[in-house]
């Protein structure tokens, strides 16, 4: 496998989000890590892959919607915006209808074009209606401001498809009530039939937990909730589970 090409050098490989997901279940764990962790390069743990496209840091904003008690994290839903770069847009992800994934990892995203005027306050009207047995007559809102410096690796195959990525995250929440919160996140996500990626994603997984060390339950969850990048944010249990309330993080 080809490390560490910059992203002069990449392929003309769509990767953006929409395009990487649409019609695609993906499987993504998230973990929290110091600032000083080093990441391992991941060369040869996804098979199929021949290429480890790393590109330089880019910095964007989003807006996290849910309703003012978190209903939407109880079901494992996210609904958030990307504000600018050229990612921008709507982004619902949700467990998958048909049962699979039932560790959480697995989801289901929809996405939609960030449209000029746009200011990210109210979410499209098509998107609330797919969470509308979720928050009933609940007002879905922003009930955060993310400022995102982002470094990602893509792995890619022969033909220049995305089968996994790792995006290491420096993030500033701005969180109602709360003022300034500061954490440092990886997500990492592999794309395809879940069996496939549900394996990718572990060895992604443990290839950076041997460097960082073991992780706490709590700090290694399944990515695609609306508070995974809302530092600390607590929120009550998913409807029908007899869990008590705990961190979403």
């Amino acid at each position: 496998m080809t490390a560490d090409r910059r992203a002069a050098d990449r392929p003309a490989v769509d990767r953006s989000a929409a395009a990487a997901t649409a019609g695609e279940p993906t499987v993504t764990r998230e973990l929290v890590l110091a600032d000083d962790v080093d990441l391992p390069h991941f060369a040869d743990l996804v098979p199929g892959a021949v290429q480890e496209v790393r590109d330089d840091a880019v910095t964007f904003r989003q807006l996290q919607h849910d309703t003012a008690d978190l209903r939407l994290a109880r079901w494992g839903v996210e609904l958030r915006v990307r504000l600018d770069g050229p990612d921008a847009g709507w982004r619902l992800t949700l467990p998958p209808a048909d049962g699979a994934g039932q560790d959480g990892t697995t989801r289901d995203v929809v996405g939609r074009a960030l449209v000029s005027g746009d200011s990210g306050e109210h979410a499209p009207v098509d998107l609330l209606d797919l969470v509308t047995a979720l928050v009933r007559d609940a007002e879905v809102r922003p009930v955060a401001q993310l400022r995102t410096t982002r470094t990602s690796v893509h792995l890619l195959d022969s033909a220049g498809a995305q089968l996994a990525a790792v995006h290491d995250d420096r993030i500033v929440a701005e969180v109602r009530a709360r003022g300034t919160e500061h954490q440092r996140r990886v997500r990492i996500t592999a794309f395809g039939p879940p069996p496939d990626a549900e394996r990718a994603v572990a060895r992604l997984v443990d290839a950076v937990q041997a460097i960082a060390g073991e992780v706490e339950p709590d700090d290694a969850r399944p990515g695609g909730m609306p508070t995974a990048r809302l530092p600390d944010v607590v929120v009550p249990p998913r409807p029908g589970r007899h869990s008590t309330a705990g961190e979403v993080l």
